[in-house]
């Protein structure tokens, strides 16, 4: 009984001992596996926050490098048809480049001016999206990132947003918008993570979800009260249709509907104020992976304690078998997890390093190692910084100390291979934090954008060559898809439809062409053959009809796929027009080579005459069936020594060399002579040179010109005789005044001064006769000078060169503001007799010109001998005048002008030149050959 008792006793107490062992170890792995998945999910969920920051700053990036293209703020500045033209090339190729949803650029007030889906159903075009926070940031002229349901696609998408400035204008012109896609990451988190992977939005709505069923449902019970207003305004239009079921419990927990619970994980996304990842770990099923196999063994255990009481030895032996195998499983889950965790980074498509917080490498992937081109061994223990040049080390500096804060980090940068060459590479900085939230190092990934960049710019390059093409290309282009719609085109068929490019844009070929050849052309087009259509075409869109020559050509996939065709448009109306001009300039020239007044007559090389028009008969008397087929050497038409002045004027023609105008004498059939002016050109008609001839009769101009010339001798002539006769009666008037005025006056005066001696000066008579002097020696004064100006008599006495001395001291004397600087180089004897008058003459006439019209202040006269030639020079710096109007115009000059100096100096044989222009003086210069 004792023994029985003792046997019972120590099975209850081997059973409750092991019971307590049981649940104290249950406890302690419960305890492990709970931190283990709290520790998991914090993991996973930094990833995934930095996974989705990383990508949001990407695009962003991709979004200010599209803003700042030149294309898109011309569109804004000029919404003309070719600078939304070139916008809407842009925007298509960073779509396609990106593999975005959409690309579109917005004014000021949030229209939608162009989109990369402007031919879609759903096109952004004229939209208005000003309600938008992403416009809002940028129009504010910051970036802007933003998650959202699009209201006109109604796809959850990313919107980056960037503003778009003019050149030298800080204040954005408008807003640039990147759309990418985030449905596919749901499937990616589910692939990758056990748990479930929540996105929410400001308003605590569900936005991304691995369970379908949540999607746009508020997360949590507090977040159903929200503003819908706000929450539509955030998500584009979306606002929560309900909850799901979850309530928190605690910081670390949380509960269904259905009881079910979980561990959360809630981590901000970085750059994104409200938005937050959520990460969900279904206790249940951790509790399962512990408890079932627990239990199940507990039961067994209990069972055989019950009937086995001695067995207690072996039941322990049993648990601690068990104890190790459970921490062998956990240990081999645990390496699976950090395999599948290193297959995901090692398996990355960019470089990842993990840094110590000094920013020491602890861990890098294989990417990151090909990248640097350095052993994974030298990578880890150095710093992260010091691997790059400045400035990218004091970028990356900058970032791990900007990660002791808590934030994620972004920063381009540039670095060189060890062969020097250089590459670029996005770098995001995600911090570590231990348990207590204390930074513990850094998350570095680094995305190589080299091979980005190098598309960007040779897209770039061919996009502004295609552009240059197909805008300046002078003929009118257009694109069209296998249905005939019109996709494109460019000004120049603009402007051959007299159209718009919105109107063609669209337009079907096979609706509404009612050319039927152009209709045959363009289907012979989509069945991948080349058309071919020339004539009016008639534009539907425009009314306009234009003379065309098109050709369509089919556009082909490598596969021979049809996509559709492309029409090259020449508008071919000046060769139309100039078709019609050459058939109306011919009937013209025939009309005036026919009825010229002018001898016309086309020979060949050999002088043989192969046409002439009516003159030509009326010329040489001869009728044209006579002159056709004659040479024009036999015919006895030239005067006997000028034939061979003909036979080179036909070599030169035949060298190509146009010759004339010659004078020949010709013989008319009935032997009249006539003089003929002529001037010949070759000419080339059809594959045959000939000599185009125009003869011209002046015999009658020739005996007009002897006659005039004749005229011209005697006018000289009678001319010279009369101004010797005039010069003559100068010097006669002048020694009869000299000989009886002045005698007379000079009598007079000293017959007043003896009288005026024996008069008192209280004399009435006196004053009288003191005025009566005065006036006496005015009229010798004046008669002095008359004699002077009609003929000095120091010229007769003294000679040139004295008169030219004494007549410059009188001038500067009555004009006092002038001053004469003479250079008289010459002796008197040199001078011919006859040209001193006429020195004379021209000198006084300069100087009282200079006194009258220039307004000069400086004279320079000058008379010199070089070799044989005299040359008198008159030069002053007065106003001038145009010197062409002077001598040629229509102006009557009084007495001695320039036209008679002019007359002078030629009738003395004499060279008279005059130089003269506004602002610059005047200069005569006279020349006489004297030897």
């Amino acid at each position: 009984m004792r023994l029985r008792t003792i046997l019972v006793t120590l099975a209850c107490l081997a059973f409750f001992a092991t019971s307590a062992g049981g649940y104290f170890y249950y406890s302690s792995l419960k305890e492990y596996a709970y931190r283990d998945a709290w520790s998991r999910s914090i993991a996973n969920a930094e990833v995934i926050s930095g996974r989705l920051s990383s990508m949001l700053e990407e695009q962003l990036k991709c979004a200010r490098a599209m803003a700042g293209l030149e294309p898109l703020s011309k569109a804004l500045l000029f919404r003309n048809p070719e600078s939304i033209f070139h916008a809407n090339m842009v925007l298509d190729h960073f779509r396609d480049a990106l593999n975005v949803d959409v690309c579109y650029l917005m004014d000021l007030e949030g229209n939608t001016l162009a989109s990369s889906n402007r031919h879609a159903r759903e096109s952004f075009v004229g939209k208005n999206y000003a309600f938008r926070p992403y416009f809002q940031a940028a129009r504010q002229g910051n970036p802007g990132i933003h998650m959202a349901v699009g209201v006109t696609s109604r796809k959850r998408g990313a919107y980056l947003s960037y503003p778009v400035y003019a050149q030298g204008d800080p204040t954005p012109v408008g807003v640039a918008v990147i759309k990418a896609s985030i449905e596919h990451l749901e499937s990616e988190f589910e692939d990758i993570y056990e748990g479930i992977v929540l996105v929410t939005d400001a308003q605590g709505m569900v936005f991304l979800s691995t369970r379908p069923g949540w999607l746009y449902l508020s997360c949590w019970k507090e977040s159903t009260e929200v503003d819908p207003v706000n929450s539509a305004m955030e998500t584009g239009g979306a606002v929560p249709s309900g909850w799901t079921g979850l309530r928190r419990r605690g910081d670390q927990q949380a509960v269904d509907m259905s009881g079910m619970e979980y561990l959360v994980q809630q981590i901000p996304i970085q750059r994104y104020p409200g938005w937050n990842v959520v990460y969900l770990t279904d206790l249940e099923s951790l509790s399962k992976k512990l408890s079932d196999p627990l239990l199940q063994v507990t039961g067994y255990i209990i069972a055989t304690l019950c009937l086995f009481v001695g067995f207690a030895v072996l039941f322990l032996y049993d648990r601690a078998s068990y104890d190790i195998f459970r921490r062998k499983s956990a240990e081999d889950a645990l390496k699976e997890n950090e395999r599948k965790f290193r297959m995901l980074v090692e398996t990355m498509n960019e470089g990842l390093c993990g840094c110590n917080e000094y920013g020491g490498i602890t861990y890098v992937n294989e990417k990151l190692c090909r990248m640097l081109e350095y052993p994974r061994e030298e990578l880890v223990g150095r710093s992260l910084a010091e691997l790059f040049d400045e400035p990218s080390r004091s970028l990356i500096e900058d970032r791990i100390r900007s990660g002791r804060s808590g934030e994620t980090t972004t920063c381009e940068i540039e670095y060189a291979w060890k062969d020097g060459r250089g590459h670029a590479a996005i770098v995001s900085v995600s911090p570590v934090l231990d348990e207590t939230g204390t930074f513990a190092g850094a998350i570095a990934v680094l995305t190589d954008i080299t091979d980005l960049k190098k598309t960007e710019r040779m897209l770039k390059v061919s996009e502004e060559k295609y552009r240059l093409i197909f805008e300046h290309s002078p003929l009118g282009i257009m694109r069209f898809d296998h249905e005939g719609i019109i996709t494109d085109c460019n000004e120049k068929l603009v402007e051959i439809c007299g159209s718009s490019k919105e109107a063609l844009i669209g337009f079907s070929l096979f609706d509404s062409v009612k050319d039927p050849d152009m209709q045959k052309a363009i289907r012979e087009c989509i069945t991948g053959r080349e058309g071919l259509y020339e004539g009016c075409y008639e534009s539907v869109t425009g009314g306009k009809t234009t003379p065309v020559k098109v050709n369509f050509s089919p556009i082909l996939t490598e596969d021979g796929t049809r996509l559709g065709g492309m029409g090259l448009f020449e508008d071919i109306t000046e060769r139309w027009r100039a078709q019609e001009e050459l058939r109306a300039s011919e009937e013209r020239l025939k009309l005036l080579f026919e009825y010229a007044p002018d001898a016309y007559y086309l020979t060949d090389l050999h002088g043989n005459i192969v046409d002439g028009n009516q003159s030509a008969e009326a010329v040489t008397g001869y009728d044209r069936k006579d002159l056709v087929g004659q040479n024009i050497f036999e015919m006895d038409l030239l005067r006997s020594d000028q034939v061979f002045k003909a036979l080179n004027t036909l070599k030169a023609n035949a060298k190509g060399h146009p010759t004339g105008p010659d004078e020949f004498t010709f013989f008319r059939k009935n032997g009249e002579a006539i003089i003929l002016e002529i001037r010949s050109f070759p000419t080339r008609i059809g594959d045959r040179m000939l000599v185009l001839s125009i003869a011209r009769d002046i015999t009658s101009r020739k005996k007009a010109e002897e006659a005039l010339i004749q005229s011209e001798k005697k006018l000289r002539h009678l001319s010279a005789r009369l101004l010797k006769a005039e010069e003559d009666e100068r010097k006669r008037i002048s020694r009869e005044l000299h000989d009886s005025i002045g005698s007379s006056l000079t009598a007079v005066k000293f017959y007043v001064e003896r009288m005026l001696l024996q008069t008192r000066p209280d004399s009435v008579f006196f004053q009288p006769l003191t005025n009566l002097v005065s006036v006496v020696e005015h009229a010798i004064e004046e008669s002095r000078r008359i004699m002077t100006d009609l003929r000095p008599s120091m010229l007769d006495d003294l000679g040139i060169v004295s008169t030219l001395d004494w007549y410059c001291r009188e001038f500067m004397k009555i004009h006092s503001h002038i001053h004469i600087e003479k250079q008289i180089y010459v002796d008197e004897e040199v001078i011919p007799e006859p040209l001193k008058i006429v020195i004379f003459r021209i000198v006084q006439e300069a100087l009282n010109n200079v006194a009258k019209h220039s307004g000069a202040e400086y004279v320079e006269l000058s008379v010199v001998k070089t070799g044989e030639i005299l040359e008198l020079t008159v030069e002053d710096n007065g106003t001038g005048f145009h010197a062409g109007n002077a001598i040629n115009g229509d102006t009557h000059l009084k007495g001695l002008g320039l036209t008679s100096m002019k007359e002078r100096v030629e009738l003395s044989q004499g060279r008279f030149v005059l130089e003269s222009a506004p602002g610059r003086g005047t200069t005569i210069r006279v020349s006489w050959p004297i030897g």
